[in-house]
């Protein structure tokens, strides 16, 4: 099945540098729904269409005790590495905290996955290259004191070389900016402000996807030609339903840029 698209196969990049992929949110039918099943069986067609070093964000509303869609995500991309060893892909997990005690939990979630990337590690070590999987999450913190819950938590991220960056509503920028972390940087490497006081899966794609956006136009030679792609054609969305498209929709909830999904 596909869906109309506003470029032609002839601009379109070769290969995409991002994907993000709106994982099953809480209350989701699970991943045993047919809505899962599509997502995991699109998104496993859409590995071999990234470029050789590429961005893949999570995003999800599962609490730790439901990371069955992430795990199987996971699964697919150590897989992938395993077959595709000249390729590399920094994983970026992005989901919420809201205590002390969901930080833990999470602490055991992120304990396995370092489990799962230390084959890539001692390969990096061996080789002496970078690791070809890299995990750094995106955390929504609500307010200050959901920062302060999480401080353990980040710390540990860290320290275990998945560097964190914190996601926070815009109202609470300057009471996180200036909060105390005790001795030393924070345990963060970046912050991103989202203009939702919860964590609303699909705004965050918005900001994130936007965010890479400008990255990528910061980056860009000078004299680039005129008609030449757009940074947002280098990247894919997969909604949860299986869905592909480039671009975020515009305000009407038309898709700015769509392209053919993968048959």
């Amino acid at each position: 099945m596909s869906t109309p698209a506003t470029q032609s196969d002839t601009t379109r990049p070769r290969a995409w540098s991002s994907l993000f992929c709106l994982c099953c949110s809480a209350g989701s039918k699970g991943a045993g729904s047919l809505e899962a099943q599509r997502l995991h069986e699109t998104f496993s067609s859409l590995l071999p269409r990234l470029n050789f070093t590429s961005s893949c964000y999570l995003i999800s509303q599962e609490s730790p005790s439901e990371r069955t869609t992430f795990d199987r995500l996971l699964q697919e991309v150590s897989s992938f590495l395993v077959t595709n060893r000249w390729l590399q892909i920094t994983l970026r997990p992005v989901h919420p905290v809201v205590s002390a005690d969901d930080a833990e939990a999470w602490m055991s979630t992120y304990s396995r996955l370092l489990r799962a990337c230390r084959p890539f590690q001692e390969e990096g070590y061996r080789e002496q290259l970078i690791s070809r999987l890299r995990v750094f999450p995106v955390v929504f913190l609500s307010d200050t004191e959901a920062v302060r819950a999480a401080h353990p938590f980040l710390a540990f991220l860290k320290d275990r070389f998945f560097l964190p960056s914190i996601l926070v509503p815009h109202h609470r920028f300057r009471e996180v900016a200036v909060l105390e972390t005790g001795q030393g940087a924070p345990p963060w490497v970046r912050v991103y402000v989202t203009d939702s006081s919860g964590f609303a899966p699909t705004r965050t794609l918005e900001i994130l996807h936007a965010q890479e956006m400008f990255d990528k136009l910061l980056e860009q030679e000078p004299g680039v030609p005129p008609g030449a792609d757009p940074p947002c054609l280098d990247s894919l969305i997969l909604d949860s339903d299986g869905t592909v498209r480039s671009c975020i929709r515009d305000t009407q909830g038309t898709h700015v840029t769509t392209v053919s999904e993968p048959g």
